[in-house]
């Protein structure tokens, strides 16, 4: 089964693949890529979900090659980012049907139903502005299609937990579990009062060192080879597949780069082959070198193809800096249908008797829910993605 959902991990105490590669072959990698992207005996349309970025840009090159399906490509989300416009530029110069798949026409009614639903689903995975994006696969429901996806491609960059790389590496050899976990850290808004903030620090202490127990110490594996083993037993489980179960019931698909035939081969790869995305570059370069033309895309700042992971990072924050990104239309959308919804929970007697927050964040939340009328602020978008978990469990529990 090449669902992400059914990764699964050999029983060895290293908790490689199954049959992972001890070399690396390009030549066989390249097929076992094609292979993941050239699917025999299936009825329906295969698409390709195309973005700015690179990850995606290796399958296009990939699936150029295809001769046995008949495929398109699509993107998601607003006609005007730099997603779907470079997404589009590159599916006409190599004429592939390409469709932006976006629906801003939907009730308050609807939108709560589809957060309230997600929420419970992803447990806070993501925010609640997360469904923005995720609800545009819902006109793909019941319409035969197939999908191709490039996510986890970044472990192929090593583009996960580079802090502990650039920052942490002794702290990793010598496992430091304290200070490993300040470099893990996702940022998050500070909501919670100092007792449940313990509380939580401690628990999540707690699950990074029983994965770190099962794995092979840094220093016999390599820095980072151990964060790719550890992104498959703990980013790709926890954050990717509940994920990817969701999706399964609207439209299903994969992602090749983590399907075991591929992933077979991660160990074998040499680092510097990975980083600033060198092995991707070398994929794209001999199958369809004219894709380098197109800027790739980060967030929502374009750069040119050439650009580093270290050159990639400092112009985002610079043209940050220099060219604040306004809002969406959709995205103003969104705060408008929901503004009442979020206006209840945040003022209500729930949220108020609540001994799990900090009085004084949560008036600072009210303060800035006031103030800014036009978006959701990020703290306040996670705030009410975990308000909206907390009663779904009480609601279960109860």
């Amino acid at each position: 089964d090449f669902r992400t959902k059914n990764l699964s991990i050999s029983a060895t105490k290293y908790l490689y693949p199954k049959n992972s590669e001890t070399e690396f072959d390009y030549e066989k990698f390249l097929y076992v890529l094609r292979k993941l992207t050239t699917i025999e005996n299936i009825d329906s349309k295969i698409s390709l979900s195309l973005s700015g970025g690179m990850d995606s840009r290796v399958l296009f090159a990939l699936m150029l090659q295809n001769k046995t399906n008949d495929w398109n490509a699509h993107t998601f989300g607003e006609p005007e980012h730099p997603d779907s416009l470079i997404a589009g530029k590159i599916s006409a110069a190599f004429n592939v049907p390409h469709s932006r798949l976006f629906d801003d026409e939907f009730s308050s009614e609807i939108l709560i139903e589809e957060i309230q639903d997600y929420v419970g689903q992803t447990a806070v995975n993501n925010p609640i502005s997360a469904v923005l994006q995720l609800r545009n696969y819902y006109p793909l429901k019941n319409k035969n299609v197939f999908l191709i996806d490039g996510g986890f491609g970044e472990i192929w960059r090593s583009e996960f937990f580079n802090k502990i790389i650039f920052a942490g590496r002794k702290d990793l050899t010598d496992k430091n579990h304290v200070k490993i976990f300040k470099h893990l850290k996702y940022p998050h808004p500070e909501i919670f009062n100092k007792e449940i903030k313990e509380k939580m620090y401690s628990g999540a202490l707690e699950a990074v060192i029983q994965i770190m127990e099962t794995l092979p110490s840094p220093a016999e594996l390599g820095v980072e080879k151990w964060l790719d083993l550890f992104s498959l037993n703990s980013r790709l489980l926890n954050l990717y597949g509940p994920e990817q179960t969701r999706l399964d019931g609207i439209a299903p698909g994969y992602m090749p780069f983590v399907q075991l035939p591929a992933s077979n081969f991660l160990f074998a790869v040499n680092e510097i082959e990975k980083r600033n995305s060198k092995l991707f570059r070398r994929i794209i370069t001999n199958l369809e070198p004219a894709l380098k033309k197109f800027p790739l895309v980060k967030g929502n700042v374009s750069h040119p193809f050439y650009f580093g992971s270290l050159q990639k990072r400092i112009y985002s924050k610079i043209v940050g800096k220099t060219k604040p990104q306004k809002a969406y239309p959709s995205e103003i959308l969104f705060r408008k249908k929901l503004d009442a919804f979020i206006g209840d929970i945040l003022f209500s007697l729930e949220v108020k008797n609540c001994s799990y927050y900090d009085k004084k964040k949560i008036e600072a939340l009210k303060k800035d829910f006031k103030q800014n009328v036009e978006t959701i602020s990020s703290d306040l978008d996670w705030f009410i993605s975990f308000e909206l978990y907390r009663r779904s469990v009480g609601r279960k529990t109860g």
